[in-house]
């Protein structure tokens, strides 16, 4: 085989591996941006996202403007509060992303 002919090809393996890396990337970033995550999976910075969603309304609370967007915030962080009676108690179930953020919490 011609050393040139060697050279041209592998040439033309290169440019084509590159663009072949290019279409991957950028299939790879597609999905990223148009997959969600499924339903229950945690989300590397749960800790923040918990700060957040509560810090703000907290210290919204103390301001008598931000009193209504800060119980709306707390509302959105519960799904529902379910009430079952049990013998001469009630028991208290929450549901959400709030009980999801507090259980961890107390596994860690």
């Amino acid at each position: 085989m011609d050393a040139t002919v060697f050279v041209d090809e592998m040439k033309i393996w290169t440019e084509r591996r590159k663009a072949l890396l290019a279409e991957l990337e950028l299939a790879e970033q597609e999905t990223i941006e148009t997959v969600s995550p499924e339903p229950g999976l945690l989300t590397p910075d749960l800790g923040r996202v918990y700060r957040e969603k509560v810090e703000q309304p907290t210290a919204a609370f103390e301001d008598n403007a931000l009193k209504a967007q800060a119980f709306d915030r707390l509302r959105a962080l519960i799904e529902a509060v379910v009430l079952t009676p049990e013998s001469d108690d009630l028991a208290i179930e929450l549901r959400g992303e709030l009980v999801s953020m507090l259980s961890l919490c107390a596994g860690a």
